[in-house]
């Protein structure tokens, strides 16, 4: 099975023999015990096509009594998304984090936050930021569980959970400060340890980039106030409202196959109240889903993926910022209501795509609940 779009698609079926020979392989190019089919084990392989590098990790465990699962992940750094890919529907967004990320600003330190969902996307924004960097001038430290991607000019560590004292996530990061890194990546905030080391570097100037999972931009902030041990709540709180530059909530949402989708008026779809809800006016053209769908998206009717995004950007001053500590205190919805605090709502995303017939309206509905 492929996974495309987010969704997996059977696409051989081989028989058992050539099956065991083609697992055998794999797992000897990636460095695995090939005699042991009963543990889970990981490893990875490279192969060049087209001229560009792709690199593979496997992962294998048992399946049944005496199965084998093997899943491949296959990362093509050709394939990274830069800013203007990303964000070419939210360019406030793309401006504020250039402006973040530009090699000028030193010592301002700042914590910087990719959440979401497994799958959405964040390790390729978090890969984005650290591409726009200037890497030749400013100094880049990754600290990642595992490194995916191999970037030019930045100094990776490879995290080792569990099998070497000092060699876990908050461990790397007080050993990174001594390395007078600019930027800080961490692969993921996790645990309490990493939550406040990554905050401690963020306050001593260094600018930390990372991801978390949690389902919006305002829960993320609740997200990371649950790893803070009780007795140090208030003055890690008051770090945080300190150091917090911006959030990047989100998500990726299928597209319609513009080939096959169905083009109507707005009214012909949805209520008068949906389309207030939605922003259209009854003439408006979108584009509806057919779920008869074409050669060309493969029957499904969707192809391709498009972000969408749920962004909250603080600019506010340091000497200004105590509003923003108290609403952590107290009720971190008010945060977006703050004085230099910019949000971009999920709901801005869905209105373009349905406006841009990318996205069914019916679906669109359903995505501003969520």
């Amino acid at each position: 099975k492929y996974r495309i779009d987010g969704d997996l698609v059977p696409i051989h079926l081989l028989p058992a023999d050539a099956m065991a020979r083609l697992t055998t392989l794999l797992k000897r190019d990636a460095g695995l015990n090939f005699g042991d089919r009963s543990s889970p084990k990981d490893g990875r392989f490279g192969f060049v096509w087209q001229g560009r590098s792709v690199d593979v990790r496997v992962a294998a465990g048992p399946q049944a009594q005496d199965g084998e699962k093997l899943t491949l992940r296959m990362l093509d750094r050709a394939g990274l998304k830069n800013f203007e890919e990303l964000f070419s529907r939210y360019p406030e967004v793309s401006e504020h984090l250039s402006r973040l990320l530009a090699p000028e600003i030193k010592g301002g330190g700042g914590l910087m936050l990719m959440s979401g969902p497994t799958g959405s996307g964040k390790s390729t924004t978090m890969y984005a930021c650290v591409l726009e960097i200037d890497r030749r001038r400013r100094h880049v430290l990754s600290i990642e569980d595992p490194i995916e991607y191999e970037m030019r000019y930045a100094t990776q560590w490879q995290v080792a959970q569990g099998s070497s004292a000092g060699r876990e996530f908050a461990d790397l990061i007080r050993a990174a400060m001594r390395h007078d890194p600019d930027y800080i990546v961490i692969g993921e905030m996790r645990d309490v340890a990493t939550v406040e080391t990554a905050l401690k570097a963020a306050e001593s100037g260094h600018t930390v980039i990372s991801t978390i999972h949690a389902d919006t931009a305002v829960q993320t902030l609740e997200r990371l106030r649950s790893f803070m041990p009780f007795e140090r709540e208030r003055s890690s709180t008051y770090t945080l409202s300190q150091q917090i530059r911006c959030i990047l909530n989100q998500r990726l949402v299928k597209t319609l196959c513009h080939a096959c989708s169905n083009k109507c008026l707005a009214r012909d779809v949805v209520s008068a109240e949906a389309m207030e809800t939605l922003g259209l006016q009854p003439d408006d053209s979108v584009r509806s889903h057919n779920p008869a769908g074409c050669d060309l998206c493969n029957r499904t009717g969707v192809l391709g993926r498009a972000l969408l995004l749920e962004a909250l950007m603080i600019a506010t001053p340091l000497s200004k910022r105590d509003p923003i500590f108290h609403a952590l205190m107290h009720n971190v919805n008010d945060i977006i209501h703050q004085e230099g605090v910019s949000y971009t709502s999920r709901q801005q995303g869905v209105r373009s795509l349905v406006k841009e017939g990318l996205m069914d309206p019916k679906l669109g509905l359903v995505m501003m609940d969520g």
